[in-house]
């Protein structure tokens, strides 16, 4: 009786799992009971795992814009959030290039002071 194992692939990048042909397989050669029982629980039990590790990996990400005014540039840019840990997934467009452009526009003289 052949019985392949699986293992997820992707990980953090939010790829969907999926079986891997290459993947180790659990061969039982032996017609005794107890081997069979032992192979067919740890089977199911892997066969668990998989799928926890499966259903973890489907969640939704719960997200949330935030909408942040940059004073330099006198414009707002878009902040992705991760509503579970308030962490900032992504910047729209990224306030490294809203704080390069500005650096290069304050350099060139091209911003105008408002002050009178």
């Amino acid at each position: 009786m052949d019985v392949f194992l699986g293992s997820l692939s992707g990980g953090a990048s939010g790829v969907l799992p999926s079986m891997r042909p290459d993947a180790p397989t659990v061969q039982s050669t032996g017609t005794n009971q107890s081997d069979q029982t032992d192979t067919t629980s740890a089977t199911k039990k892997r066969l668990q795992q998989l799928t926890s590790e499966a259903n973890k990996a489907l969640q939704p990400v719960q997200t949330r814009l935030h909408y942040v005014f940059y004073d330099k540039l006198d414009r707002y840019y878009v902040q992705v959030i991760n509503v579970r840990t308030h962490e900032v997934i992504r910047e729209i467009p990224p306030k490294k290039e809203l704080d390069f452009y500005a650096a290069v526009m304050q350099e060139m003289g091209l911003m105008l002071n408002r002050h009178v």
